[in-house]
């Protein structure tokens, strides 16, 4: 019995090992223009999403030091119908966090295939800027992607993206500082808006 048994139990293993169940995949990715960036650089970084399951929607929850990047804006793009929040409600400086879903028309699932949202930031300090997608298995707070049978298509967490800062913030500080407090540069820049509203009165007048 026990022989018959072990048979049985070989003959189903090999049939699995021969006809694989399918799994379903799909994978968030950050790309960005460079690895290594200056201090006040801006920089646009694309969050990607891949795997061509067909899916219902995904979220994207985004943790960054503050300290060192400056989010300018998280821009929706054209790869699902609707996105949720709208402009600046993506973006939390105090926390370090962007959160942005993107969600399919009912009955038209939307393929894991394409750029998910484009981040335009700035460098603030020297550092290395890290950049994670927050995900952990089972969450539904995090992010995921939902397949359109309702099943999660992530399975692992998304790989951190990090960017070399070099460069002095103070200095950039200081200089920026000095060429709004020179005077010459504060006489020449009065004169050019002198005449620049000169011009703009005659113009005016002769329409």
């Amino acid at each position: 019995m026990k022989i018959k048994t072990a048979q049985t139990i070989a003959f189903v293993t090999s049939v699995i090992l021969m006809f694989p169940m399918r799994t379903f995949a799909a994978e968030l990715t950050l790309e960005a223009e460079k690895s290594s960036v200056t201090v006040g650089e801006a920089l646009n970084i694309n969050v990607n999403l891949s795997g061509k399951e067909p899916t219902v929607g995904t979220d994207l929850v985004l943790t960054y030091d503050p300290k060192i990047v400056q989010i300018i804006s998280v821009e929706s793009n054209q790869l699902y119908p609707v996105y949720n929040p709208a402009a600046s409600s993506r973006i939390n400086a105090s926390t370090g966090t962007v959160k942005l879903s993107g969600s399919a028309n009912f009955g038209k699932p939307v393929n894991a295939d394409g750029t998910f949202a484009m981040l335009k930031i700035k460098t603030l300090a020297p550092g290395s800027a890290t950049m994670n997608i927050s995900y952990k298995k089972g969450s539904t707070t995090l992010s995921g992607v939902l397949g359109k049978n309702g099943q999660e298509l992530l399975s692992a967490a998304p790989k951190a993206l990090t960017i070399k800062v070099t460069g002095d913030a103070k200095k950039q500080t200081k200089t920026s500082q000095s060429s709004n407090s020179n005077p010459v540069f504060g006489f020449f820049q009065t004169v050019a808006d002198s005449v620049s509203t000169f011009f703009k009165s005659i113009f005016s007048w002769v329409k």
